[in-house]
């Protein structure tokens, strides 16, 4: 009996371990296209924006703070005022949330779901239904960032990258530094198919 008791108290600890975890881990199918040259360093970078960019620049300098620590550690340095670049690197985001019912997911549960057994007549035999509050309705929330790095020089595209990721969940300043790091975590190693990578959130 104790040795089972013990034996239930560790899988209960390591599932409580898994779900602290995945609490501050960030899953993403992370592409990448394009074929880095061989033996070519990273270099010295300047962020490039289209027009439409220029039009939104405050929401396009913040999405550039957010993808600073990827760019930077996956070994890019900042050309200095009046230095012409190494790469330019172009970057897009979308952000995107449907509001979805509890009961679209069969996994999901909450006590205020308030099911009901009931007794059906005139077979014997139960069947349950269900009541809840619209507002526990979730926001499925879609999130996808894109990275292009083009040789300064000719304009060549060098690579490009997108992270993806989805869930339930609320807005969090964590997401954009978090999917930029994944994005950029096989650089300059090209994929041959989609990888799910699961990296730390961002401070």
């Amino acid at each position: 009996m104790k040795r089972r008791l013990s034996l239930i108290t560790l899988v209960l600890g390591a599932a409580l371990l898994s779900g602290c975890a995945s609490l501050n881990t960030l899953r993403n199918e992370v592409s990448t296209f394009g074929q880095w040259p061989e033996g070519r360093k990273p270099g010295t970078y300047a962020f490039d924006r289209l027009p439409s960019q220029e039009v939104r620049a405050e929401n396009q300098r913040a999405l550039e703070e957010a993808a600073l620590a990827a760019v930077q550690g996956a070994g890019f340095i900042p050309a200095q005022a009046g230095q012409k670049p190494d790469v330019l690197i172009q970057l897009g985001a979308r952000i995107s949330a449907a509001q979805r019912s509890p009961f679209d997911d069969p996994f999901y549960w909450h006590p205020a779901l308030n099911y009901h057994f009931r007794y059906r007549a005139p077979r014997a035999g139960f069947y349950w239904t269900h009541a809840w509050d619209r507002s526990l309705e979730a926001q499925q929330v879609d999130r996808e960032v894109t990275l292009l790095i083009r040789d300064a020089a000719s304009n060549k595209v060098l690579y490009e990258t997108r992270a993806t990721t989805f869930g339930y969940a609320s807005a969090s300043s964590t997401w954009l530094p978090t999917m930029f790091n994944a994005a950029l975590s096989e650089f300059p190693r090209s994929l041959s198919a989609t990888k799910v990578v699961t990296v730390p959130l961002a401070k």
